[in-house]
């Protein structure tokens, strides 16, 4: 009996058939304009502009990290020292270690301990719609968990180049479009929230955090700042895409999952559940990443090439023929000479 059924077969070959003819696509030649964008040289001061940007999420995941650990060991010891000197936990400890029920309880206990400690930091630094204003800042740099800041550092690994090579692109625009993002990607969020969940708004008890707005700006500025052609490499594979294909894919992702939550809340049903994704500030931080490129780096663009066609010009040529001396006048007067 075969594995797989005719028609089994026949999707097979065709996403197969599919998969080659992309990966064809993507390998055709790149246009003179989108070749010329590639070999450009990227800008030093922004290169070290987006490690700087990449190191300032660190900070906190750290210090979350070691609360985590931290209460890892404090649950630990409290078990032990509850299966030791009391006496429920003498008779029921080796009962509860031959049920396998040790692990949980602890993991319980890590997750109270982990959650009291940091809730004090997520208020401080997360936003939500009580939180002071520089929230709407520090909430860009903030990550509890390692798969969120690796997902996000990796989209900004991808992009970071591309932006880089944008002409007019410097360390300062770099830390105007972190800034900007972050505050258009809290308002954003904050609105959507406003209008999803006013009683939970009203509460203050959600809390983003994250730095998926301020990656969501410099993506959407290299998908409109780089030639339409233009291709980056997905990281540890040797697949590359087009940028705007990719972004497109991303930030529709993100336009349909806020347009489910308003069609899920329109329902008789409601919301039934919240959440995880903030899709409203990536698109939030998308606006701004476009915004600027336009009002700002473009007018820098078009200036910087008025000034090379201006300094272009045909210089006057300079004769190289040596000229001539002008001529001496001689005087072929005979000299008179008086004799005394």
């Amino acid at each position: 009996m075969e594995v797989f059924a005719p028609i089994q077969h026949t999707q097979i070959e065709w996403f197969t058939q599919w998969c080659k003819d992309r990966h064809a696509a993507a390998e055709e030649p790149l246009t003179p304009e989108s070749l010329a964008f590639e070999q450009r040289e990227p800008d030093p001061s922004s290169q070290t502009a987006f490690r700087v940007l990449a190191l300032l999420n660190l900070p906190a995941f750290l210090h979350f990290t070691t609360i985590h650990s931290r209460a890892i060991i404090q649950a630990k010891k409290n078990y032990a020292t509850w299966s030791k000197t009391s006496l429920l936990g003498r008779l029921t400890s080796p009962l509860l270690e031959a049920w396998n029920w040790k692990d949980s309880i602890i993991a319980n206990r890590t997750h109270v301990l982990s959650a009291t400690a940091t809730s004090l930091w997520t208020k401080r630094f997360g936003l939500s719609s009580t939180s002071p204003l520089h929230t709407w800042l520090t909430s860009g740099f903030t990550h509890r968990d390692f798969l969120h800041l690796a997902g996000n550092m990796a989209a900004l690994f991808l992009y970071a180049p591309v932006c880089a090579r944008v002409p007019g692109m410097s360390a300062s625009h770099v830390a105007a479009i972190t800034i900007g993002s972050s505050i258009f990607a809290s308002a954003a969020q904050l609105v959507d929230w406003h209008y999803n969940y006013p009683r939970l708004f009203l509460s203050g008890s959600r809390i983003a955090m994250g730095a998926s707005g301020i990656v969501a700006a410099f993506v959407a500025l290299a998908a409109v700042a780089a030639p339409p052609a233009t291709r980056v490499r997905i990281p540890f594979t040797e697949f590359r895409t087009q940028i705007r294909g990719w972004a497109v894919t991303q930030f529709t992702v993100d336009l349909l999952g806020c347009l489910a939550v308003h069609a899920e809340r329109l329902s008789k049903r409601g919301l039934r559940r919240e959440p995880k994704v903030c899709f409203a500030a990536h698109l939030g931080g998308a606006v701004f990443g476009v915004l600027y490129y336009y009002v700002v780096l473009k007018e820098l663009e078009g200036k910087g090439a008025e000034g090379k066609e201006s300094d272009g010009g045909e210089e006057p040529e300079v004769s190289q023929e040596k000229e001539e001396d002008p001529p001496t006048s001689v005087d072929d007067s005979p000299v008179i000479v008086e004799t005394p």
